[in-house]
């Protein structure tokens, strides 16, 4: 399973990335991905009605482009559709043994099921689910999740000049100011 390295910037920091692609590592990526924090995920798009969201602009080559857009969303997908077939398939033929007064929690742990397939693909195969870059922001800093211990590194490394620098939550650089 693999492991996310959490740094912690502040929001006024323009972050920079190492040269080489977010997902496969090569050098000299010819394109580049923008992620918007809070839009991963079944309902990261939800946070959009009280948040603005935050861009970030990070390098990948043409070939893995399409991977970081596409196959994070496979998931979200096959959970949808489950909820879906479930709820439109399997509710009807239990609604009814089910007392009125707990079908509404009854539907509910029956969709909070679905999200079983999405939970076993995402620990199962999170080399191929789970995102390379992940960014999440509050009103003052910014966390970006990297599941590449060396890019974490190298990022960490290109954004010293940061008012400080946070990894997993310990302060390793706050640069002196005179």
């Amino acid at each position: 399973m693999s492991m996310t390295f959490e740094i912690n910037l502040p929001r006024s920091h323009t972050a920079q990335f190492p040269a080489q692609c977010i997902l496969c590592g090569c050098s000299g990526p010819t394109s580049h991905v923008y992620l918007l924090s809070g839009t991963r995920g079944l309902l990261g798009w939800v946070s959009w009605l009280w948040t603005i969201p935050f861009v970030v602009k990070a390098p990948a080559c043409s070939g893995c482009r399409w991977k970081f857009y596409v196959v994070d969303h496979i998931a979200d997908v096959v959970t949808i559709l489950t909820m879906v077939a479930v709820l439109w398939l399997v509710w009807p033929h239990v609604r009814d043994a089910i007392p009125r007064e707990t079908r509404l929690i009854a539907s509910l742990g029956l969709a909070l099921t679905c999200l079983l397939p999405e939970f076993a693909l995402r620990t199962r195969f999170p080399d191929y689910f789970c995102s390379p870059l992940s960014v999440q922001t509050d009103y003052e800093s910014v966390d970006y999740g990297f599941t590449s211990e060396q890019y974490s590194f190298n990022f960490t490394m290109l954004n010293a000049n940061a008012d400080w620098v946070k990894v997993n939550d310990i302060l390793v650089h706050k640069p002196n100011k005179m």
